[in-house]
């Protein structure tokens, strides 16, 4: 009786981690894609995508990053108009204040120190290009100390490291 329970406990465990790499690997899917979608200028498309990155995963910030991101994009491709800059900074807000919820609890959380940095970070091209330079350097000056914990704390992480 007692292999019998090993044996369903090991079964258990090893169904529940197939389950974990399954919605890794859904999630991964769902951001590459997206990724995809906003370099090949299919935003309504890619916006989709990260609306459904929300939806699935509401508790990590990729999502709402990359939905900015959408909107870098289309600033990038007419840097003179500023028809996207306060939609472009609101998202970035939703996304540091998410971050600094899930770091209030976990302060050494990857993901919300990566995309928090990040965001301060395009936040500060943004204004770069808009000739906010104090605001810029400052956004420079918080967000590259965020980005250096995150590679402090995984090294080998290749996002980190390009940030």
């Amino acid at each position: 009786m007692i292999n019998y329970l090993k044996i369903f406990l090991l079964l258990f465990i090893l169904s529940f981690t197939q389950e974990i790499t399954a919605q890794n690997s859904k999630f991964d899917s769902l951001v590459t894609g997206g990724i995809k979608q906003i370099y090949n200028i299919k935003f309504p498309e890619a916006e989709r995508t990260f609306r459904q990155v929300i939806a699935d995963y509401p508790k990590h910030p990729a999502g709402r990053f990359f939905l900015a991101m959408i909107d870098w994009w289309r600033i990038l491709i007419n840097l003179d108009s500023e028809e996207y800059d306060e939609l472009f900074f609101q998202k970035l807000e939703d996304v540091i204040y998410q971050c600094d919820q899930i770091l209030d609890n976990e302060p050494e959380n990857i993901d919300a120190l990566f995309f928090k940095g990040g965001s301060i970070g395009f936040r500060g091209r943004l204004r770069a290009y808009r000739d906010s330079w104090l605001k810029a350097a400052d956004d420079g000056r918080d967000a590259l100390p965020i980005v250096e914990r995150a590679s402090e704390l995984n090294p080998n992480n290749v996002d980190v490291q390009l940030g």
